[in-house]
């Protein structure tokens, strides 16, 4: 028995290493990524075998387990240092924004509605929105009266409400520029703050993941033009831990504003990935951040409360 105890860790091991491995080849193998957005689990793993190792006489096997727990640790940081500054004066002048994949297959608008009005978003952002939601937005127009979708730019699947009245608006439907995702934006000025842009996004799935690594690189070339603060929402389809999303936010220069909550599968038993972000230009403080309720949707919505710059 233990023999066999001892296999069985070693294989554990072996497969900790790979899995770990394979992903550090992301920027090489872009499918290689879906490995990434679990590094929790890995760490998690990697902590719990390294205990059970210690049950056996190996100092090589002990070694191998503690190394790939570290490793798994040292790669679980790096988001941490993309991650917003966190606003000192809690009373700051505050900017409630609310990123929301609708799901084209739900239709349960009054709860989505309910959600909406509950959190009291400033302005949200949906995606994998359709012509069957206009109800939505319908429901919100005497609370948040400000309205676009992108409908004219194609493939698209994007729209916006605010509460604040916005001076310009604009979107760019999927490829239209040869590799970017569908975007929308509005630009906004409250108060004597100094003007920012809000854009809506979403990026190819997971299992596309040469389009998914285009639709960064021309994020990245793309973002840096604008010369005011700019927040950008929505279903990266990437979590925190993956290489691109970290990739993004260290050739812009963007802060991620959520880190440990669950956006997906919401319609299954339980959400165990983040897969729905919120960057912003450090301008932004973090005021508080989190996913919130079910609205029929395969995601959670996330509110996200940024102090303005």
């Amino acid at each position: 028995m233990p023999t066999l105890f001892k296999a069985i860790l070693w294989l554990a091991c072996i497969g900790l290493w790979i899995a770990t491995i394979a992903g550090m080849a992301a920027p090489l193998f872009p499918l290689v990524e879906l490995l990434n957005h679990f590094r929790p689990f890995l760490v998690a793993g990697a902590r719990a075998l390294s205990i059970m190792v210690w049950l056996v006489r190996s100092r090589a096997l002990r070694l191998t387990a503690i190394a790939g727990l570290a490793l798994n640790l040292v790669l679980g940081a790096a988001p941490f240092l993309y991650s917003a500054p966190k606003a000192a004066d809690a009373s700051a002048l505050d900017l409630r924004v609310m990123a929301m994949n609708v799901w084209a297959r739900n239709t349960d608008i009054d709860r989505m509605r309910d959600e909406i009005l509950k959190q009291q978003p400033d302005v949200i952002v949906f995606q994998e929105y359709r012509s069957h939601h206009q109800p939505l937005l319908d429901a919100l127009r005497e609370t948040m009266p400000y309205q676009q979708t992108c409908a004219a730019q194609g493939p698209c699947g994007l729209a916006m409400a605010s509460k604040i009245p916005w001076t310009s608006t604009g979107a760019i439907g999927e490829g239209e520029q040869g590799g970017n995702p569908p975007l929308i934006w509005a630009d906004f000025t409250i108060a004597e703050k100094p003007p920012f842009r809000i854009y809506g996004v979403h990026l190819d799935w997971p299992f596309n993941p040469i389009d998914q690594a285009a639709n960064i690189d021309w994020l990245i070339g793309f973002l840096p033009r604008l010369d005011r603060p700019y927040i950008i929402a929505g279903d990266f389809n990437l979590s925190p831990w993956s290489w691109k999303l970290n990739k993004l936010a260290a050739e812009t220069g963007l802060r991620r504003h959520v880190t440990f909550a669950l956006s997906w599968p919401m319609h299954r038993l339980m959400p165990f990935v983040l897969i729905d972000n919120v960057l912003a230009t450090p301008d932004f403080a973090n005021l508080s951040a989190q996913a919130v309720g079910r609205v029929g949707s395969d995601h959670a919505p996330l509110i996200v409360s940024l102090a303005l710059p």
